[in-house]
């Protein structure tokens, strides 16, 4: 083992040792937070909680999303540590991002899930920023697609209006959806709508379609 490999072991080590340090400080348990996605991902180990000393990244990333949610007393905190970990295992910080927004999601804190937004904004340019919050948003909408309450919240989270308009089919928000794809004149999206609203008989949806791509045609 080189000098490097010590040392970059050492720092494993002592960065687990803080993190175990806040969990215990903070009453989280692990295994419970992330017992279903480690059973999808590694059976064979879900019956312990995710470590920095694991050599999967899978496990990694889980526990690194735990840590940006409740390893701080703000989300600014436990972000700025799940960032340590992303570089120095050399992580997929969209994987564990989405992670995270579905962690913070269980308990449908919508105001945590804006803090996540903005550390993600403050650290990478807004192009970057703006692809990676949707990415994040879109996962937790996808999680909670059933639970209409929060889904319209959720939806004016995303940064794209085409994201948006397939964040309003994917809910069968076909209204929503039709709305903002006419504004924006995208007509592949009205046809799409009208496609979906003839399967589930939404009659005025279809109608007002229709319509829009009689109009259009012949414009």
């Amino acid at each position: 083992m080189s000098a490097n490999d010590v040392l970059n072991q050492i720092r494993t080590i002592d960065m687990q040792i803080e993190i175990s340090a806040k969990f215990h400080e903070r009453h989280v348990n692990g295994y419970e937070e992330l017992r279903l996605e480690l059973q999808d991902i590694d059976s064979k180990y879900s019956r312990s909680p995710p470590t920095l000393l694991d050599h999967s990244k899978a496990r990694k990333t889980l526990l690194a999303a735990l840590v940006a949610v409740e390893s701080g007393a703000t989300i600014i905190e436990g972000y700025t540590l799940s960032q340590q970990i992303i570089k120095y295992h050399a992580l997929d910080a969209a994987q564990v991002f989405r992670f995270a927004g579905k962690i913070i999601m269980r308990t449908q804190n919508l105001a945590a899930l804006s803090d996540l937004l903005g550390c993600i904004r403050a650290s990478l340019s807004h192009e970057d920023s703006a692809a990676l919050c949707d990415d994040v948003v879109g996962a937790c909408i996808r999680s909670y697609v059933h639970d209409t309450t929060h889904m319209e919240p959720l939806i004016k989270l995303l940064t794209s209006d085409i994201n948006k308009i397939d964040a309003y089919i994917l809910c069968n928000k076909l209204k929503s959806a039709y709305l903002l794809a006419v504004r924006l004149e995208r007509v592949g999206d009205v046809k799409r709508i009208h496609s979906l609203a003839v399967r589930s008989n939404q009659e005025k949806i279809r109608q007002i379609c229709e319509a829009f791509l009689v109009k259009f045609k012949h414009n």
